[in-house]
């Protein structure tokens, strides 16, 4: 059950649901994560899990807040994820027209993390030009001062992210999870949210599929490590873990 604060019994309900999808085979062992577990059969229901409750997080914030504010990684693996925003009939009512698309940091292991995630989700969507807010310089006052501005109409406490997407990179790293402040940092990839934005957010969605490392990591996780990727654990959201377990499956067979 995702739990937020602002949310009416009703719309809550519509989160009362198992956490384990159409498993046939026997569930492979899975770490205990920080957070709540969402566990798949495949990467591609992890990732429409994902984007469901992403949806559902959009349509209750714009009704709640009048806009909804979303920080996206620019890792490569994301790609198709994004694509399968624009055509998948499921989210194709996303409310852009109320959407802020933030960046979580500049790390991009094929492209510029800017370009990726604006030539997916700016350049194809109604987003209106200055609700994007890629990273533009290496001044995190510059962009701190963009943060309160966008966040000027919201109620103190509710001037925060609405959703943070973490990758599980291969290192587990995350970089602005190193440095303790409310909004931009300096970081060896580029700027990046702090770790003071990170646990505020409302809710922190990890994406675990999609790559060979996700087990292993995820594995580390599980057995105590503080990764960068799970060191921000939130204040006053929640934090969901969309599981491929074939991808543990596969991991304990090799």
């Amino acid at each position: 059950m995702i739990r937020c604060d602002w949310l009416s019994d009703e719309f809550q309900r519509e989160y009362d649901r198992s956490m384990v999808y159409d498993l046939s085979d026997p569930l492979p062992e899975l770490p205990e994560l920080p957070g709540q577990v969402e566990v798949c059969p495949d990467a591609d229901v992890a990732a429409e899990r994902l984007l469901t409750d992403f949806r559902h997080q959009a349509d209750c914030c714009v009704r709640a807040f009048g806009d909804f504010h979303v920080a996206l990684p620019g890792d490569a693996c994301f790609g198709a994820l994004y694509r399968r925003l624009l055509v998948d009939p499921l989210f194709r009512m996303l409310p852009w027209r109320k959407t802020h698309l933030w960046m979580l940091d500049a790390y991009g292991d094929s492209e510029p993390a800017a370009d990726l995630i604006g030539g997916w989700l700016h350049d194809h969507t109604d987003l209106p030009r200055e609700q994007w807010h890629p990273f533009r310089d290496e001044d995190p006052e510059a962009f701190d001062r963009e943060l309160r501005e966008n966040f000027a109409f919201r109620e103190a406490g509710q001037d925060r992210m609405d959703f943070v997407l973490l990758p599980v990179r291969e290192d587990g790293a995350l970089p602005g999870a190193d440095v303790d402040a409310p909004g931009a940092v300096d970081t060896s990839v580029g700027l990046a949210l702090g770790f003071g934005a990170l646990v505020r957010a409302r809710m922190q969605a990890v994406a675990g599929f999609g790559s060979d490392h996700v087990a292993p990591v995820l594995n580390r996780v599980g057995d105590g490590e503080t990764l960068g990727l799970v060191r921000p654990n939130p204040q006053e959201g929640v934090r969901l873990f969309y599981v491929d377990a074939s991808a543990f499956a596969e991991a304990s067979s090799t």
